[in-house]
């Protein structure tokens, strides 16, 4: 009876070492691509400083112009598809349909779309292409339906054939994360709706300003992609060589990955000078609010006695428009090389 148990507990422990093997094996081989994008990015991150312009007085030492903190709530959509209920459901069809959904629709449609990735076939993990595309699916689902879910499929999948008929309600855990997910979802929403009455704006006009950022970030990647593509076109056509189509579509989608990365995590303003009650808002119901954030900028006011006077004779410096930030963008793809010395 002894030897029986001792050969239990043995093999228990046995079992348990080869699922902890067999998930480093899947972290450091099979996702290697997508924790060393992660590491990367994490090893530098840009964020823009405002400097400060100080004050200016006149020869009695009455302020003609000053500068004043101001609380802005801005919005970065790389943190909002990838921590929310709403944005990784969002991001999870994108990936499935190439159709970006507006973040009305993506609140208001959440249930819907839960229940459309939990019908989701296992085959879609391996017919998805390219493979890493497949992988990213994966991340959100896992995201969205929690980690006994995720500890779940990864079994199913590491087995191998066989389940081509199930779908990922099949999967054990499935169901609690569904309602767990529909619950965090219900209170994003709420939230949201705090958020915009705190902010002196509509939830609507809130959801309109977020999409008007992902609408400039994504522009931003098509004008990035179009000119490498064209540059690689003219360079293949001159040389001679036409290159492989399947390795094409993996690489344009790294590359697109790569860049929406990087646009996406850029902070949009959405309200300006919002009042206090809204940084402390987002400071305690962060996780239902995640992407959102109040940062405080320095902003050159006037006087109400100088204010139609001074901006004429001391100047006015404006928000970058298109063409300056088209001029910007090119210039870093040019200098780009330089960033390795």
């Amino acid at each position: 009876m002894r030897r029986q148990r001792v050969t239990v507990v043995f093999g228990a422990l046995m079992l348990g070492f080869l699922l902890v093997q067999a998930r480093l094996v899947d972290l450091q081989v099979v996702d290697h691509e997508i924790w060393s994008f992660e590491s990367r990015r994490s090893a530098r991150r840009f964020e823009s400083v405002a400097f400060e312009r100080g004050w200016i007085f006149d020869r009695n030492g009455e302020p003609l112009a000053r500068t004043e903190a101001v609380r802005d709530l801005t919005f970065r959509f790389r943190r909002w598809r990838k921590s929310s209920v709403a944005g990784q459901t969002s991001a999870a069809l994108w990936l499935l349909d190439g159709r970006r959904r507006p973040a009305r629709e993506a609140y208001a449609q959440v249930d819907d779309d839960l229940a459309r990735l939990a019908a989701l076939p296992l085959a879609v993990f391996s017919e998805l292409q390219p493979r890493q595309r497949s992988r990213d699916l994966r991340f959100y689902v896992e995201r969205l339906f929690g980690r006994p879910f995720a500890g779940a499929l990864y079994e199913v999948l590491l087995d191998g054939g066989g389940h081509e008929a199930l779908v990922l309600a099949d999967i054990p855990g499935c169901r609690a994360g569904w309602e767990s997910a529909h619950h965090r979802a219900a209170a994003e929403r709420r939230a949201l709706v705090d958020l915009a009455y705190e902010g002196g704006t509509t939830p609507q006009t809130l959801m309109d300003r977020m999409d008007e950022a992902v609408a400039v970030a994504d522009a931003r990647v098509v004008r990035i992609l179009n000119r490498e593509a064209n540059a690689a076109s003219v360079e293949d056509a001159e040389s001679g060589t036409a290159p492989a189509t399947s390795l094409m579509l993996v690489e344009r989608f790294a590359r697109e990955r790569e860049l929406h990365a990087e646009f996406d995590d850029d902070p949009a303003l959405l309200v300006s000078a919002v009042p206090y009650d809204v940084e402390t808002l987002v400071a305690i119901r962060g996780a239902e609010l995640a992407g959102f954030e109040v940062r405080t900028e320095r902003r050159r006011t006037y006087p109400p006695a100088v204010a139609d006077v001074a901006p004429v004779i001391l100047g006015r410096v404006g928000s970058p428009g298109p063409a300056d930030v088209e001029r910007a963008e090119a210039n870093r793809l040019r200098l780009a090389d330089l960033a390795s010395l």
